[in-house]
């Protein structure tokens, strides 16, 4: 096959510091949006859009199930957070780097453990959490990810007609990155916990250290205030292993019509 790469364009994001979270005087803020200092130590690559449904076909062989059937350059949804990492690695095989994750299982049952820490990894993955939301600050001080009208950089509950639109359909923020609010929510390489209440250099928690795989920036169906770039998500299914039903950990194989993802690389 060509390389299904092609089309797919990154962000580079250079290394720095911010101010993550939200600040107390926020009327939107969220309990779990403790405000800290984060510096991110190494340049990262992002990728400009959502994995569209074609490009989830051409690395992983097979049609995910979607909402908004037809639609190519639409989002993928419906993939879980395994899946997301599967996907990864698949890009990072076909482009001989390191992969990232540990998969067993196929299509969509397969399921993803993390191989190594995000910044020792050279190959695709997904973001940490940190990542994701100092490339959706860029540089700003505005509400949304680019703008503080959310219409301006999102597909949301007031615009979308309750479904996913094709990637880059609005504007992109400071960094490039386009649909960072709206359209589908994103999987990234956290799990959830409480944020620091202090400043702390490269934060990433993994699976055994958190509950529910976090998502950021909302999606077609989100109200405003979920677009918001400090809004922290994490999934919840009642019909999903749970981490207190014996098993000690929970399983990252729920999806949900409303989550996507993006994938990043370390730049070295």
């Amino acid at each position: 096959m060509g390389d299904p790469l092609e089309g797919m364009t990154f962000a580079t994001i250079e290394a720095g510091s911010f101010e993550m979270g939200s600040a107390e005087s926020d009327a939107d803020r969220g309990v779990d949006e403790q405000l800290h200092e984060v510096s991110l130590s190494q340049n990262f690559a992002l990728g400009a859009t959502e994995v569209t449904v074609a490009q989830f076909q051409a690395y992983r062989g097979y049609d995910p199930v979607v909402e908004n059937t037809g639609c190519l350059d639409c989002p993928v949804q419906n993939v879980s957070w395994s899946e997301a990492a599967a996907f990864a690695n698949s890009m990072s095989v076909l482009h001989q780097l390191d992969t990232c994750f540990t998969c067993e299982g196929e299509g969509v049952d397969v399921e993803c453990q993390p191989a190594m820490e995000p910044a020792d990894c050279n190959g695709y993955r997904l973001p940490t959490e940190a990542e994701w939301e100092y490339a959706a600050r860029g540089g700003e001080q505005t509400a949304y990810p680019g703008s503080d009208n959310p219409a301006d950089v999102g597909w949301f509950y007031d615009n979308s007609d309750h479904h996913t639109e094709p990637v880059a359909g609005l504007a992109p923020n400071a960094f490039g990155l386009y649909d960072m609010a709206g359209n589908v929510r994103e999987f990234v390489m956290d799990w959830h916990a409480d944020l620091s209440t202090e400043s702390v250099t490269d934060p990433h928690v993994a699976r055994s250290e958190g509950t529910f795989p976090v998502e950021r920036g909302g999606s077609f169906d989100c109200i405003a205030q979920h677009l918001r770039v400090a809004t922290r998500f994490f999934h919840m299914n009642a019909e999903a292993e749970h981490p207190n039903n014996g098993t000690g950990e929970f399983k990252g194989t729920v999806r949900d019509a409303h989550v996507g993802f993006r994938v990043a690389r370390t730049l070295r």
